[in-house]
């Protein structure tokens, strides 16, 4: 059974061990290591943020990946950006395409323009973007931003 929750203060050691890891961090915009006080501090202030939603996925009870919608402002059009997180065990079994099928059923997505910015390099969330029919829109600083309306 798959679950999608909101994440709570008591997931902040497993997100705080799935951004750690070594290929999070190189896939990762930024990509220095997390300290564990900076960390507390991040998910405290984004648990209460409204602009921010933050997903633990969760198969047959055991969380197996994170994902995030931030909702930005351009142009007077509300965006949300989508990000992701597998977790290092649970890779390459297909949960990031099933994590993010359950976020793109959110109802806070529907009808709403959709973005992700991937790493230079990240094949696997490249794939998964096209998968679920996004755009590859530019390309800038080994970046590449996607869209789906």
């Amino acid at each position: 059974m798959q679950k999608l929750r909101k994440a709570t203060i008591e997931d902040a050691k497993n997100l705080f061990e799935w951004r750690n890891d070594p290929l999070t961090r190189e896939q990762s915009i930024n990509t220095e290591p997390i300290i564990w006080d900076d960390h507390l501090a991040w998910i405290q202030r984004n648990l209460s943020n409204p602009s921010r939603q933050i997903y633990i996925f969760e198969e047959d009870g055991k969380p197996v990946g994170t994902c995030r919608i931030d909702k930005e402002k351009k142009d007077g059009q509300d965006i949300y950006e989508l990000s992701w997180t597998v977790a290092p065990p649970s890779r390459g079994k297909g949960v990031g395409k099933r994590m993010l099928s359950s976020l793109l059923e959110n109802s806070v997505l529907q009808g709403q323009k959709k973005k992700a910015v991937i790493k230079e390099g990240n094949l696997a969330s490249e794939k998964m973007v096209l998968h679920f029919g996004f755009v590859k829109r530019f390309e800038a600083d080994g970046l590449s931003v996607w869209f789906k309306d």
